[in-house]
């Protein structure tokens, strides 16, 4: 069935509305998440997704497809239906689970095969199970309530008398979705490894809190009058620096934290192609650990068990010429440290070798090992034999579309 399909804010909300119409039969999706105040003034903002299908128009078709990858698709995710609810759980290296609360034949929706619609019906998406099972009574009460609570906002927000008063409304509700009510931080996104360029490596994780892109944002949001989102970050901020000989960061964890790492998700091919996909984030140069090893000096965990399997521990690009080394080994850790103590040195050929002018990765176990039974043992006992591989592939990236892509804008009309 093909539908000629539109899509808007529900008007002074964040809520979506997604409209599928063939000319017969039609249909609307309404998306949000629940946010509204209780009777006890504590906010009432779980980790939800809701969505209502309501029929327009005839009996349209639907197919669902709900295919749930947890953990980043790092373990297999495997789905249970259960009397009230769908439950996806992974147990591999982390144990994670997800339930999807429906009126509509739970079966139907795992095998993604057609359904008629003859009503309206719903949809929960929940990281916890419920106590009590949810109806679709339940899900247009929150839409209500969360539609009021939107309103509110907006009604608070001052208008400007311009051609922009919409567009200056919908970025102040970006901006508020943006704002971490329980630590009082403001993430730079809400979305991870989306690359400035399509299939370029400039894909981070924006999921942190950078200080001066947020002070930019509470600037805007202080002369919208919200005064508690402003009130909640200066005391994000103080949180931060409980000593004065304590130098403040570029950025931090939306609950405060001060060590960021960084993670390559090798096994997604991510956005249109444009690898690799990060989760986490480099840490900082004003890490008090940077500054105590005057540089990167980390070990960086690849698997808790050491079972003898070859995996890809790190991969080095440089955009400009394209080379690629790829690390890959059997060993459980990888240590990460650059040239902390090089000092002007004179190498080969008159070469200067400046301070974090190189780095090493070096696979091994985890340090202190001896010390902990929960790490894999370095010990080799009499009569034992030690094996391992690590494989470092120097390699090119194609960087030919690239060059052509520069050519042909640079030329002349």
């Amino acid at each position: 069935v093909t539908y000629h399909i539109t899509q808007e804010y529900l008007n002074k909300t964040a809520i979506l509305l997604t409209r599928f119409d063939n000319g017969t039969d039609a249909f609307q999706l309404v998306d949000f998440m629940p946010r509204f105040q209780k009777d006890n003034g504590v906010y009432y903002a779980p980790p939800e997704i809701c969505r209502l299908v309501k029929v327009i128009r005839g009996n349209p078709i639907i197919k669902v497809l709900y295919d749930p990858q947890l953990e980043y698709a790092q373990g297999e995710t495997k789905n249970y239906v259960k009397d009230e609810f769908i439950v996806s759980v992974v147990d591999d290296e982390r144990y994670d689970t997800l339930t999807l609360y429906t009126d509509l034949d739970k079966a139907s929706v795992l095998r993604g095969t057609e359904i008629k619609l003859d009503k309206d019906y719903f949809f929960k998406i929940s990281y916890n199970e419920k106590i009590k099972p949810f109806t679709i009574d339940d899900i247009k009460f929150e839409f209500e309530k969360t539609k009021v609570y939107w309103l509110n906002w907006c009604f608070k927000t001052p208008t400007f008398d311009n051609a922009y008063n919409e567009e200056i409304l919908r970025s102040a509700i970006t901006l508020k979705l943006l704002t971490f009510e329980k630590t009082g931080a403001v993430l730079a996104a809400a979305t991870t490894s989306l690359p400035e360029t399509i299939g370029e490596v400039r894909n981070w994780d924006y999921r942190f809190c950078w200080i001066r892109d947020a002070s930019m944002v509470i600037k805007v949001i202080a002369k919208l009058g919200h005064l508690k989102i402003v009130k909640k970050f200066i005391e994000f901020i103080i949180d931060l620096i409980p000593d004065k000989d304590e130098k403040l960061q570029i950025m931090y964890g939306i609950n405060g934290e001060k060590i960021l790492t960084e993670k390559t998700l090798d096994h997604l091919s991510g956005y249109q192609g444009s690898k690799p996909v990060r989760i986490g984030k480099r840490i900082d140069e004003e890490n008090e650990q940077l500054k105590n090893g005057k540089g990167y000096d980390h070990n960086f965990v690849l698997k808790k068990k050491d079972d003898g399997k070859l995996i890809t521990a790190a991969i080095v690009t440089e955009p400009t010429s394209g080379r690629v080394l790829t690390v890959r080994t059997t060993e459980p850790g990888i240590q990460f440290y650059t040239g902390n103590f090089l000092d002007d040195l004179k190498g080969k050929g008159g070469k200067n070798y400046a301070y974090r002018s190189a780095f090493c990765l070096e696979s091994q176990t985890f340090p202190d090992s001896p010390n902990q039974k929960e790490f894999p043992s370095p010990v080799l006992r009499p009569g034992e034999t030690y094996n391992q591989v690590t494989i470092y592939h120097l390699g090119l990236k194609d960087l030919k579309k690239k060059k052509d892509k520069t050519k042909a804008e640079t030329s002349p009309r």
